[in-house]
């Protein structure tokens, strides 16, 4: 159903040139502009040297055909025909060549690295009713929200221990934000930002043991896990992130200045 509403919206949108169409429709004008303007120039050239005017409309045609680019088509076939044999060689598809494609203004993406090329940021976080701008610097110095908020507490030990990325060994000396990590993009973004906002994530976890996890899925879109929490080391604790909706149906509270509403 999704698929015919958009190939529906596809042709109302209607679809215009593609790229390479636009190129060569740019470039054949140039070439009868040109072959017009040289035939106009010797048909006049020639009724000045006093040839009949027959003559001198052969001289005419004659020059616009002779600037006619007859290898044109089979220019563009070859080079197609080798653009798509380097696509092949590289081990990339689409639905679509990109001859193909009409020209796009608005690309609709998920969240794997399509656009980011796998690297991601945490650039802004919502806690007490309030949207705060992250810090990115090293060293904390454009802190713009409250530390010392138990919601920012909360927040960001769920980030912390509720994530399997981690950063790869041997990095100690290099900036957080350029750390290489191994683990999922959304992961590793919220493992360089707890790093640097709360210290060191690995202490963190190392005081609060995992017991069991529930990986992240695009079945489940959630994550869970089970720790054991150093303030209480005989109980345990639940923790669980993902989409809103699927945290909502199982618990449908929210923290705000510490308190649960």
């Amino acid at each position: 159903m999704k698929r015919c509403k958009l190939r529906w919206r596809r042709r109302l949108a209607g679809v215009g040139q593609t790229p390479i169409n636009q190129e060569i429709e740019h470039f054949i004008h140039i070439i009868t502009g040109v072959a017009v303007f040289l035939g106009v120039s010797f048909f006049i050239l020639a009724i000045t040297l006093g040839y009949t005017w027959l003559e001198a409309v052969i001289f005419l045609i004659g020059i616009i055909v002779a600037n006619v680019p007859e290898g044109l088509l089979a220019t563009v076939t070859v080079s197609v025909s080798d653009a798509i044999a380097a696509y092949g060689q590289e081990e990339l598809s689409g639905e679509e060549p990109e001859v193909r494609t009409p020209p796009t203004s608005t690309i609709c993406s998920d969240k794997t690295g399509t656009l980011t090329q796998n690297r991601m940021t945490v650039a802004h976080m919502w806690f007490d009713n309030m949207i705060h701008e992250a810090d990115t610097t090293e060293d904390q110095s454009g802190s713009g929200f409250d530390k010392t908020s138990p919601t920012w507490s909360a927040l960001a030990r769920v980030a912390g221990l509720c994530n399997r990325a981690v950063f790869t060994s041997g990095q100690e000396d290099i900036p957080i934000l350029k750390r290489g990590t191994a683990g999922d993009a959304s992961e590793s973004a919220l493992l360089k930002c707890i790093e640097m906002s709360c210290g060191s994530v690995r202490a963190i976890r190392n005081n609060n043991p995992k017991v069991a996890e529930i990986p992240f899925n695009s079945t489940n879109k959630y994550q869970l896990s089970i720790h054991e929490p150093e303030e209480s080391p005989n109980t345990n604790l639940l923790i669980m992130k993902g989409a809103p909706e699927r945290i909502l149906d199982r618990y449908p509270f929210y923290r705000r200045s510490g308190a649960r509403d």
